[in-house]
């Protein structure tokens, strides 16, 4: 991070899971994160470029473990703003299987074969990310990301009037 801290801003990705894309870690632990995120870019400001919270059954997650993510993200978001430029979100919606296991396979190199458990393993990860189903339904994290996002403007607007 030292070496590449050079613009406008340090950039960082942020998933909490475990070995093989298991999401059982604690969505509280990201307060931590970001905290050695801000020390690690000293006097530049931090960007989450990439942050999500997996909602399949099949990686140990669930739409309410993704909500209580998102609330802990955005509470710890509004303890540091003054540092943090920006937090996106890695997906809006979900996608299908096969464009998820395209998309993962763009990970690998040209001919590679990733093995079968591992790519399905992937491929889940990388398609239950989003706030929304893939047919636009939303999820549970979604209304916590809605709620969570106006209550920031608001705090935002009244903080440029004072």
């Amino acid at each position: 991070v030292e070496t590449l801290n050079r613009g406008d801003a340090v950039g960082y990705t942020l998933y909490l899971y475990h070995e093989g894309f298991r999401f059982t870690r604690d969505p509280a632990e990201v307060g931590d994160y970001l905290d050695r995120m801000v020390a690690l870019a000293g006097d530049t400001p931090v960007a989450v470029v990439e942050t999500g919270w997996n909602t399949a059954p099949e990686l140990e997650s669930s739409e309410d473990k993704q909500a209580e993510y998102v609330r802990q993200v955005l509470a710890a978001l509004a303890e540091r703003g003054d540092r943090i430029r920006f937090l996106t979100w890695f997906m809006l919606h979900d996608s299908t299987r096969d464009a998820c296991h395209e998309q993962g396979r763009s990970f690998f190199p040209p001919g590679a074969e990733p093995e079968a458990d591992e790519m399905e393993t992937f491929t889940i990860f990388l398609c239950d990310l989003g706030l929304r189903r893939s047919d636009g339904t939303p999820k549970a994290g979604w209304q916590v990301w809605v709620e969570g996002a106006e209550a920031w403007l608001k705090s935002n607007e009244q903080d440029s009037q004072d």
